[in-house]
Order: C-alpha cells, then sequence, then structure tokens
C-alpha cells in the first residue's frame, strides 16, 4: 500500500502540472498584448530555468540527507553524453574525435560510482 503522505504529494502534483499547462495558453495570449514575442518567450523560460535550478537544488539536498547524492549527481555527467547521441541522432552531426575521448571518460566515471554502490550494497 502506499504512503497516504505520498499519495498526498503525488495528487498535488498531478494537480500542479495541469493547472500549470492548462494556465501557458491564457497567460501567453495575455503575454503578448505587452511584450514581444522573443522577449516574452526569454523572460518565460528565465523564470522557469531559475523554478527548476531551485527544485534541483532542493531534490538534491534531500537526496544527500538520505545518502542517496553520489548516484543522482553521477548521472548529471552523462548529459553531454546524451547531448552528443542526441545530436547524432536528430542532426546527424558526427562526433568529433575529441567527444569521443571524453564520452568514454565521463562512462567510465559514472561505471565506478554505480559500481561502488551495487558493491557496497552487496555486502562486499
Amino acid at each position: 500500500m502506499q504512503n497516504p503522505r505520498r499519495r498526498w504529494f503525488d495528487s498535488l502534483l498531478a494537480w500542479y502540472f495541469v493547472v500549470v499547462w492548462g494556465s501557458g495558453f491564457v497567460a501567453t495570449k495575455m503575454g503578448l498584448q505587452y511584450a514581444a514575442p522573443f522577449t516574452f518567450l526569454t523572460l518565460r523560460y528565465a523564470f522557469l530555468m531559475i523554478l527548476a535550478s531551485i527544485l534541483a537544488v532542493n531534490a538534491l539536498h534531500t537526496l544527500m540527507r538520505h545518502g542517496e547524492a553520489a548516484r543522482v549527481t553521477s548521472l548529471m555527467y552523462l548529459t553531454p553524453v546524451i547531448a552528443v547521441v542526441l545530436e547524432l541522432l536528430l542532426f546527424e552531426v558526427t562526433p568529433t574525435p575529441l567527444n569521443l575521448p571524453g564520452i568514454a571518460v565521463a562512462c567510465l566515471g559514472v561505471g565506478m560510482v554505480a559500481w561502488q554502490n551495487l558493491r557496497r550494497a552487496e555486502g562486499h
């Protein structure tokens, strides 16, 4: 059975998403009356970037309190790898020779952290 607090939080998060997504169209229509489209989009995404950063820092602090920070922060090092792969798949841009050692080092580092956590969890 799911924790009642967790169920309440999940429900609140779903309603938040519905309200934000649904109000986006109305806010865009109103905002474009007072600002040029590029200015409005710049302000909108700047606000979202700041909000996402605050939420990410809070999530990281929560994970640190629960001893899970190393596992999560190691995944952030895969962002450049994912960007190179997406660039190849979506835009057919071939990685440069300098990208390949960087990808290898990033994957090796994340693999080392994951391996250490797995061994610790197994009790070795």
